[in-house]
């Protein structure tokens, strides 16, 4: 399952990224399992754990982004030679009109139409995530959607005329909302993270018949470095619970800690929200 999730790996294509993390989330699924009913045997453990240690999903995410963003500014060349009309992207009937408003369109409008779209697009993605240190910031992921509804409220994003003065009509019908593109790889990477250290702790406890009171306990025998929270930049939050269990997590999303508590949407059947509570992983209700 993990080979299947890797084999798009270097795809340029975002839904290829997300379909990986989807496959991923399968997978972990029968990892976590085996966790849980002590069924992993020690070469077992310390083989999974070398696998999700190699995981690193916002430096992957760069190249389907720059994918994206070259995809969107690609018919504007087509346009300005005439190939294309406007209403074959906006998957409306032709219209004799098309060609005539592009015979008094300047080559220079479409050349602004493509600066004007990668600066939006590069704007959203500022400060955002920090692929090094395996960070993302929700807080600037929230600021930036919170811009781009500024833009699309003064007119300058839109179908009317003021978007096409302010050479902003290919952002405003291909520009994409990345929000939920930064928090699915986050929550992939968290889900990796949470998934190699308990093989370490389950190795720990393999050797000790416990598990340690701290994370620190694993290094350097079972574990040579911790990773960090990919929200926070701290540990990951560890506590050993009253029935040998233990719950690690993330704070999430809301970059609150929550005491291990997960979100849930309100209603009659609520249902996970992972922009709310932490993201956790345990065993059983403490």
């Amino acid at each position: 399952m993990l080979y299947l999730a890797d084999s798009v790996k270097d795809e340029p294509f975002l839904i290829s990224q997300l379909s990986r993390i989807a496959c991923l989330q399968i997978a972990l699924q029968p990892v976590w399992e085996g966790l849980a009913e002590h069924h992993w045997s020690e070469a077992q453990l310390q083989e999974l754990q070398s696998r999700l240690k190699q995981y690193d999903f916002l430096t992957d995410l760069k190249l389907p982004l720059a994918g994206e963003q070259a995809a969107a500014v690609l018919p504007a060349d087509p346009l300005a030679r005439r190939k294309i009309r406007i209403s074959d992207l906006l998957a409306e009937p032709r219209r004799s009109a098309d060609n005539w408003v592009t015979l008094f369109i300047p080559r220079g409008w479409y050349d602004l139409e493509q600066l004007n779209y990668c600066r939006l697009y590069r704007s959203q993605l500022d400060g955002t995530f920090d692929a090094p240190n395996k960070r993302v910031s929700p807080r600037r992921v929230e600021a930036h959607a919170h811009e781009l509804e500024r833009e699309i409220a003064g007119g300058r994003l839109g179908k009317g005329l003021n978007a096409v003065l302010h050479h902003r009509f290919l952002a405003t019908m291909l520009l994409p909302a990345l929000g939920k593109t930064f928090m699915k790889p986050a929550m992939a990477q968290t889900a990796t993270h949470q998934a190699a250290l308990p093989c370490a702790l389950e190795r720990h406890r393999l050797a000790n018949g416990q598990y340690p009171e701290n994370l620190g306990a694993l290094a350097p025998r079972f574990l040579d470095k911790l990773p960090n929270d990919v929200v926070s930049g701290t540990p990951l939050n560890y506590r050993r619970s009253d029935d040998g269990n233990f719950v690690l997590y993330s704070v999430g999303w809301n970059e609150k800690d929550d005491g291990g508590a997960v979100g849930l949407t309100k209603g009659k059947t609520p249902a996970p929200d992972f922009t709310q509570g932490d993201w956790v992983w345990r065993y059983a209700e403490e």
